[in-house]
């Protein structure tokens, strides 16, 4: 890929721009101007979102519980951490969400021990691992997998935490499609020998305010499917190089800024956090100075993810994750 700080950009140009991950590909897959007023302006709301945060802080549990077990207080703790995490952005009395509030938190982590104590039969090896993994002799991508387990069979799998509010048909099947599972399937097959590597797991919480319930969503993807994943990759980091080499071409005083469209399908799926501002803007790069109001300047860095490897089990040969996933 080019070095996007050679280019001479009409925005002012920041480091993240050259740094990718899965969550960042996938959100331009979605829509290249979202990509444009998250990762290129920086643009992003200013007011916590419940879902976002009450998933970091479930996360937070999931690793506590994962490395500590499934008895009463472990359970204890893995709450304290959730509050930790959630009260940084959710002080007491703004609670927004019944089936995502501490009081539902604390009823399913009891609810998701008492499920999952005996049936659980692996060794964690890894929490919160993260690193980059090449995908061409240049290109590197960032990732971060919550943890890493391996199964009595001598299997490896990712095992990924994840909350929803429905148990729908098209959040059950989207995890195959997703680059995040071929990252982390292409992650694993660096790390160990792939004919020893799974896959990956969602570990899923729907929560809701009568009733809670807990699955595991194994997802393996076959040799043809990682080439898939391989080639749409590259393809969909070629599209965002093309779109920054036009941006070059774009200037403040232009009608329409022709770099990173609108997908005007994507406009009325729930959860875009930009209809206003697409609709105020055909051309961004002139009030690209003024943040929007309810909006905050800040750059997401994948690279500042994760905390170092966290071992439970002594794995053999684990120096090699250090020599070929990072770059």
């Amino acid at each position: 890929m080019i070095e996007i700080k050679t280019l001479d950009l009409p925005v002012e140009y920041h480091h993240t721009f050259e740094i990718y991950d899965s969550s960042k590909i996938q959100q331009f897959m979605d829509c290249p101007r979202k990509f444009f007023f998250a990762y290129v302006l920086g643009w992003n709301k200013n007011e916590p979102n419940i879902h976002l945060v009450f998933g970091s802080a479930w996360h937070d549990a999931m690793e506590h519980i994962l490395n500590h077990g499934y008895d009463v207080d472990s359970v204890a703790d893995a709450y304290m951490k959730f509050m930790d995490t959630f009260r940084e952005d959710y002080p007491v009395g703004m609670d927004v969400m019944e089936s995502k509030s501490p009081e539902n938190a604390m009823k399913a982590l009891s609810e998701y021990a008492i499920k999952w104590k005996r049936a659980d039969d692996f060794d964690v090896l890894f929490t919160e691992v993260a690193g980059t993994v090449p995908v061409d002799k240049e290109t590197v991508i960032y990732w971060k997998t919550d943890s890493i387990i391996r199964d009595r069979k001598g299997k490896y799998w990712s095992l990924e935490h994840k909350t929803t509010g429905k148990k729908t048909s098209a959040w059950l099947n989207k995890w195959p499609s997703k680059i995040q599972a071929g990252t982390y399937t292409h992650v694993l097959r660096v790390m160990f020998p792939e004919k020893e590597v799974k896959g990956i797991k969602i570990n899923g919480a729907i929560l809701r305010k009568s009733s809670n319930e807990f699955i595991r969503i194994p997802v393996g993807l076959s040799n043809k499917q990682m080439q898939q994943w391989m080639w749409e990759v590259r393809h969909w980091l070629a599209q965002i190089e093309w779109n920054f080499k036009e941006l070059e071409k774009c200037k403040v005083e232009d009608d329409v800024m022709t770099a990173f469209p609108r997908n005007s399908e994507s406009c009325g799926k729930f959860g875009c956090p930009h209809p206003e501002l697409c609709n105020l803007m055909s051309n961004p790069l002139q009030r690209q100075d003024r943040v929007p109001l309810g909006y905050k300047k800040e750059f997401w860095n994948p690279a500042d993810r994760g905390e170092g490897i966290k071992t439970n089990v002594d794995l053999a040969g684990g120096e090699k994750i250090e020599d070929k996933t990072s770059a």
